[in-house]
């Protein structure tokens, strides 16, 4: 099975950014925001964002899962409709890493008879290095989430 995981997203809500260019102003204002409501998340296993590209508009979309009510928000809440995902682990800001991992998950799911590519959904992206390990490793880790069914 190579390197690859197959997990199942939640139906879930999520907090939306709006679409974004990286470093952009909804870019840095949405990431203090996450920051401000990630820091008293209990219990906190891992950051609860995604991010996915739209190739149509050339944009990013970030997304941060909530599970609580949320009584005070800026941006869009929208629901997340979850799935399965074929998923493997590139190098953050890396293109070469990530454009390999997606290839990689695309010919496993290709070559799989138990799943298909799900054009439906988005590929989501999200970052699983904490900034220790960042301090350690010098790179962020960075999974890539192929939609599938």
């Amino acid at each position: 099975m190579e390197n690859i995981r197959v997990i199942e997203l939640p139906k879930m809500k999520m907090v939306s950014s709006a679409e974004l260019e990286i470093g952009d102003d909804i870019f840095t204002k949405f990431d203090k925001w996450l920051s401000r409501y990630d820091e008293v998340r209990v219990p906190k296993l891992f950051s609860y964002d995604f991010m996915y590209y739209n190739s149509a508009s050339g944009k990013f979309t970030w997304l941060y899962a909530v599970y609580d009510d949320i009584k005070e928000c800026p941006y869009d809440i929208v629901d997340f409709e979850g799935g399965i995902y074929a998923v493997a682990t590139s190098i953050d800001e890396d293109e070469e890493s990530g454009n390999d991992t997606y290839v990689m998950i695309n010919d496993w799911v290709s070559k799989s008879e138990k799943f298909d590519l799900d054009s439906s959904r988005h590929t989501l992206f999200h970052v699983i290095s904490s900034d220790k390990i960042y301090e350690k490793m010098k790179f962020r880790q960075l999974d890539v989430f192929v939609p599938i069914k």
